[in-house]
């Protein structure tokens, strides 16, 4: 690029101008990243940050809570650095729900929907939702009825079959009145 304005360099590039001059400067060829000196400012604190994040309540703390309590003993770095610096050191938290694998065909999972009161023919009717979801692929059957009886249960169910092209090896049913019997304790029969 000898001969060019670092103007005309900035555009070929697609990066600014300054940025140009920088490289130009600089011995060595860019990286893209700041080479930053870590650690400099925090390393008088890093067994003060350690001790606060074994203890229970204050790794809790976030980093602005964290930079604050540092700047009170004296800590003249930035906050970015801090950041940085905490984010390997902080433990990684628990996921919400556990994954599980199933089969393909394994397992369909079942509920009722209330969807409430609709008009039908000039009077209001209790309108219910019928969903089954095979576990494997997420394929959804949905069947909308007018009540939650045993017999529109078994053939919601009879049409969830069909739909899916067979019976799963186990139907996963949640908590209603037309599929738990009685339950004894966190048993439902």
């Amino acid at each position: 690029m000898q001969g060019l304005s670092i103007r005309k360099i900035a555009v070929l590039r697609g990066v600014r101008r300054n940025a140009v001059r920088r490289a130009l400067r600089s011995p060595t060829a860019p990286t893209g990243k700041r080479r930053r000196p870590k650690d400099l400012k925090l390393g008088p604190y890093a067994d003060t940050i350690a001790a606060w994040l074994a203890d229970p309540v204050k790794s809790l703390w976030t980093g602005e809570r964290i930079f604050d309590e540092l700047q009170l003993l004296g800590y003249g770095g930035g906050r970015t650095v801090l950041k940085e610096y905490l984010q390997p050191l902080r433990r990684k938290p628990q996921p919400a729900e556990r994954r599980f694998f199933v089969r393909p065909g394994q397992q369909m999972q079942v509920d009722w929907g209330d969807l409430g009161a609709v008009d039908r023919g000039g009077h209001r009717v209790n309108l219910y939702v019928f969903v089954a979801v095979m576990a494997r692929s997420r394929a959804l059957f949905v069947r909308f009825t007018t009540d939650m009886q045993m017999l529109t249960w078994l053939d919601c169910h009879r049409r969830a079959f069909a739909f899916f092209g067979g019976v799963p090896g186990e139907v996963l049913v949640d908590n209603l009145k037309t599929a738990v019997v009685s339950r004894a304790g966190k048993t439902a029969v």
